[in-house]
């Protein structure tokens, strides 16, 4: 009897609009392969859709290809640090600070400023 009352409410609420949105209800653990029925029946692309082969797609040996691509160039500008890439320059908030004042300004001095 509950799963005719759940049945009845995934029916009756499914597709309601609620603040401006369109609800979407179905049962929790429901094996889908679309993101929303509700907006114009957009089906998963390729990328994401779950494969049945364990054959690597043309997408992961590219994306493989692009790490190997760049673990070979972290290697050669670890084994030649200078050779491309200058040091990066040092910034003037980098200095030491000048030299601080121990005592305070002499009143002579304050009050000619004036």
């Amino acid at each position: 009897m509950p799963d005719m009352e759940a049945e009845q409410a995934i029916q009756c609420l499914n597709g309601k609009l609620a603040l401006s949105k369109k609800l979407v209800v179905r049962w929790a653990h429901a094996q889908v392969k679309r993101y929303d029925h509700n907006k114009n029946d957009k089906i998963l692309p390729i990328s994401l859709e779950p494969s049945s082969s364990t054959e690597p797609t043309q997408s992961n040996l590219s994306v493989t290809a692009k790490i190997k691509a760049i673990e070979a160039k972290l290697k050669m500008m670890a084994e030649n640090p200078d050779a491309e890439y200058p040091a990066a320059p040092v910034y003037s908030y980098f200095k030491p600070p000048d030299k601080k004042r121990t005592t305070p300004y002499s009143r002579t001095a304050w009050k000619s400023r004036r």
